[in-house]
């Protein structure tokens, strides 16, 4: 992230991601002198290559389909949120842009993509919105194992698990205790906590869902 300030008719202040500080040369028009070079950082000429020399917010209230300015409402957050998915909105048709130059494929006028943006959105069902999950059992989220919720005695061991758990593969005294069930989805046990004196496993099923689990439930029959 980089933050500067550079002249123009009044100071201008970048705050930017992605860009590298060089030196670069920009065109000015001055009154009755015509156009001038003058240099100026890469990031300049960044903005108005993407932004046009004009803020975000600033083309959606001069333009339209503008989710903010076209609804009122009287508690103030509610419209700061639209602001922030105008913002949101604004850049994803920008990056579309680009991409459609780069691939040589036709550019969809803004009114058409966010129709589309909107039909893809109403697709979505409930089961499309699940909770936390991780594609990979070696991803355990940062802190996880450090969770104090009641007295939490760290990693597995092998009298932790259930007798009948038929475990074809363990790794004792590491993060990540496996269960390969046979007549059950694939577990893996990450970590164990106390809640109301009863211990619970919080456990990874076969369609990466994540249950904290008591011990009997992880019984298999």
């Amino acid at each position: 992230m980089v933050a500067f300030h550079w002249w123009d008719r009044k100071p201008v202040h970048y705050l930017c991601t992605g860009t590298a500080m060089t030196e670069s040369t920009i065109a000015r028009n001055i009154k009755r002198v015509g156009t001038i070079t003058v240099p100026c950082a890469s990031a300049v000429n960044g903005y108005q290559r993407w932004m046009y020399g004009v803020e975000v917010h600033d083309q959606l209230r001069l333009q339209k389909y503008s989710l903010q300015t076209s609804t009122e409402f009287k508690k103030y957050y509610k419209s700061l949120f639209l602001g922030f998915m105008d913002l949101a909105l604004m850049n994803a048709n920008i990056s579309h842009k680009e991409a459609a130059r780069i691939a040589r494929t036709p550019v969809i006028k803004r009114g058409e993509w966010y129709g589309i943006l909107q039909n893809q959105l109403l697709l979505l069902k409930a089961e499309d919105f699940t909770s936390w999950t991780r594609p990979f059992m070696d991803e355990v989220p940062v802190g996880l194992e450090d969770e104090n919720v009641g007295d939490c005695e760290g990693p597995l061991d092998e009298s932790d698990l259930p007798p009948s758990s038929f475990a074809e593969r363990l790794i004792v005294g590491q993060e990540d205790t496996v269960i390969a069930g046979v007549d059950a989805p694939q577990l893996e046990v990450v970590v164990n906590r106390t809640v109301n004196r009863t211990v619970e496993y919080l456990v990874l099923a076969a369609n990466y869902e994540t249950y904290w689990l008591s011990r009997t439930v992880l019984m298999l029959a």
